[in-house]
C-alpha cells in the first residue's frame, strides 16, 4: 500500500507540490508586479508633479530636469510590461540612485515632503522588484 502525501504552497521545490499558477507566474510574483508596477507609476509622478509645480531645489529649466529626472525610469517601460525579471533587476539597479536621491532630499530643509515620497516610493519599487524577480518563475519550455 503506497501513501498519499498532502502537499502545501511551502513545498514548492519537491515534486507533487501545488502552487497557485496565474498567467506564468506564482500568485506573490503576480502581487509584486503589480506592487512594482504602481510604486513605479507613483514614482514617475511624484517626479514630475514636484519638478513641474516648482518645489524643487535645482535652479534649471524644469523641462531639462525633468527629462533628466524621468528619461532613466521610462527606459524600462517595455520590458516591465513584458514582465521581464532582467528589466526588473536592472531597474533595482537604477532606483538606488533615485533612493539615494530621496534621501538627500529629506534631509535638506526645503523639499522633504519630495524627498520622502522619492524615498518610499523608491523603497517600496526596489523591494517589490526583488521579490518578483525571486518568485518569477517562468514555464518550462517543452
Amino acid at each position: 500500500m503506497h501513501s498519499v502525501r498532502q502537499t502545501n504552497s511551502n513545498d514548492r521545490h519537491q515534486p507533487g507540490s501545488r502552487v497557485i499558477k496565474m498567467a506564468n507566474s506564482t500568485l506573490p510574483a503576480r502581487i509584486c508586479k503589480i506592487s512594482s508596477g504602481f510604486s513605479y507609476v507613483m514614482l514617475i509622478s511624484t517626479l514630475i508633479g514636484f519638478t513641474a509645480l516648482g518645489m524643487s531645489s535645482n535652479s534649471t529649466v524644469p523641462w531639462q530636469m525633468l527629462a533628466v529626472k524621468i528619461v532613466p525610469l521610462v527606459i524600462f517601460i517595455p520590458g516591465l510590461l513584458q514582465g521581464s525579471d532582467r528589466t526588473h533587476a536592472w531597474l533595482c539597479f537604477v532606483v538606488l540612485v533615485y533612493f539615494t536621491m530621496g534621501i538627500l532630499e529629506l534631509f535638506s530643509l526645503n523639499n522633504r515632503m519630495e524627498g520622502l515620497f522619492i524615498t518610499l516610493f523608491s523603497t517600496l519599487l526596489f523591494i517589490s522588484s526583488t521579490l518578483y524577480i525571486r518568485w518569477h518563475k517562468p514555464e518550462p519550455l517543452t
